[in-house]
């Protein structure tokens, strides 16, 4: 949308533990349901500068392609 003009990004310090944590709370239940264990470990002090909401659609889609392609009770840690 940024792209096609529709939309003005906004770029600030945005916390990325803040926007993972909102977007993992979201991403739980259905994660539950396949017993798949998502967590972020970010420290608090972590800030990108970038545009908020972009930010969180870019870490939905990660959430949701992790939730989508990670087989049943699968682990897998990344830091």
């Amino acid at each position: 949308k940024v792209r096609m003009g529709y939309m003005e990004a906004k770029s600030e310090d945005v916390p990325l533990g803040k926007v993972f944590e909102h977007t993992l709370r979201v991403f739980r239940n259905r994660a539950s349901l396949k017993d798949v264990d998502l967590r972020a470990d970010i420290q608090e002090d972590v800030y990108v500068f970038g545009d908020a909401i972009m930010l969180s659609q870019m870490v939905d889609n990660i959430l949701s392609n992790a939730v989508k392609f990670t087989p049943k009770r699968e682990r897998t840690y990344t830091a």
